[in-house]
């Protein structure tokens, strides 16, 4: 299952967190588990979020950000 989900009245937020890995890592974890497969009949937009940090700086490294097209 994705690290977080958060769900508003329009929108369905779907984020994979990589420690050490990078936002694209992420993307494809999301694509390949099928993630959004439990929302494809929801009304509301989905987006994908993919965030890589960087444990020796303590931030975040990379990230991505994909709207799903239905």
């Amino acid at each position: 299952s994705p690290d977080v989900v958060v769900e508003t009245p329009h929108y369905v937020y779907v984020m994979e967190l990589k420690i050490n890995g990078d936002a694209s890592a992420a993307m494809r974890q999301i694509d390949e588990r099928h993630y959004v497969a439990p929302f494809a009949a929801d009304p509301r937009q989905v987006i994908k979020i993919g965030i890589g940090f960087s444990p020796a700086h303590h931030t975040v490294a990379s990230f991505e950000i994909a709207r799903i097209v239905r």
